[in-house]
Parts: C-alpha cells; structure tokens; sequence
C-alpha cells in the first residue's frame, strides 16, 4: 500500500501466484478501490519471465515486455512495445565470464543506437568504470568507482 501524508491509501496492489510461487497477476488498485490497471507475467520452462503485459482497467494492452536470457540465464534482451504491437525499445546486455553485466544498450524502434553503457570490474568484482555513450556512440559521461581497502 501506498499512503499520502495524511494517512490515507493513494494505491494499493494485490498479487496471484501459481503454484511454483511465481507472480503470475498484479492488480493495482485506486484511493477509491477501484482497478488502475493489471498486469500478467507469463513464464518460460525455466521459470524466468517470458512477457509481461500490462493492462489498463477498461483491458487495453498499453504494455508488452518481452524477455530474453542468455545460457547462463542473464537477462540478455528485451524488448518494450506500445500495446503488444510495435516495437518501441530494444535493450540488450551482455556480460562477462563472471556474470557482471558490461555493457547495455538501448536501441530505437528502427534498430538504430539511442544510447549504450559500457562497465568495468576490478579483480574482485568491484565496479570501477562506467562509460556512457550517445546515439552516436561518443561518450557522454564517465563515472569511476573507488573502494577503501
């Protein structure tokens, strides 16, 4: 629940399961009790989200996700479309041997760059760098992390 600062309930969401205890329903409600919107989580065989779609209260699809992993079961790509329909963001990522993401992008409906961010570790795992990129790949920011030893 979701309170103003008064007191009162501004939101309040409810949750279905399966019988793997997997989320398969989110309904969020209103101050009044009354359905926003719903949205379904669909799985794979491996128990990973396939899709999820969100619905507004009147059942129009307004979002879709799609999801992708990679062997290693990373999050590797997905994709966001308006109404299930047209495709309007791609993400991808990529990670290391170890498992650490090192880069994601996003792409536009017509494939094109809209931006990208590359990462770095040290040998222990730690991030040190992270490295932002523009729609025409040029580097827009750079962020380093120190650690106290």
């Amino acid at each position: 629940m979701i309170y103003d600062n008064r007191g009162s309930i501004v939101k309040q969401n409810s949750y279905l399961y399966d019988n793997k205890f997997q989320v398969t329903t989110m309904i969020e409600y209103n101050s009044q009790g009354s359905v926003e919107s719903k949205t379904i989580y669909i799985y794979d065989e491996k128990w990973q989200i396939k899709q999820e779609i969100e619905y507004l209260a009147d059942g129009m699809v307004i979002i879709c996700d799609n999801y992708k992993y990679d062997s290693k079961w990373n999050l590797s790509e997905y994709t966001q479309r308006d109404d299930c329909n047209i495709s309007s963001h791609k993400h991808t990522i990529f990670y290391n041997e170890k498992g650490c993401e090192i880069e994601n992008g996003i792409y536009s409906k017509d494939g094109s760059l809209e931006s990208r961010v590359t990462i770095k570790y040290d040998e222990a795992g730690n991030r040190t760098e992270e490295t932002e990129f523009s729609s025409l790949n040029e580097p827009v920011s750079l962020t380093r992390y120190v650690y106290n030893k």
